[in-house]
């Protein structure tokens, strides 16, 4: 979700519109709050980023997901 946000410039609102579920819901999950979100926001919210990632993943710099890689090391 992070690419998503901070590369494409997607934001919390527009992700949670897209994944039908509220915008506090985005915000526990990049906080890191999973215990606050019901699993089907959970799913919902990964469908729909594993969706737009695949779908932008192009137009992304080779670089850019080789370092976000290595970032998570």
């Amino acid at each position: 979700m992070g690419v998503l946000i901070n590369y494409h410039r997607l934001s919390q609102q527009t992700i949670a519109k897209m994944s039908g579920v509220e915008v506090m819901d985005v915000e526990n999950l990049l906080q890191g709050r999973y215990e606050m979100i019901s699993e089907s926001a959970k799913y919902r919210m990964a469908v729909t980023v594993m969706s737009l990632r695949f779908c932008l993943k192009e137009s992304e710099p080779k670089d850019y997901r080789i370092s976000l890689k290595r970032s998570r090391i």
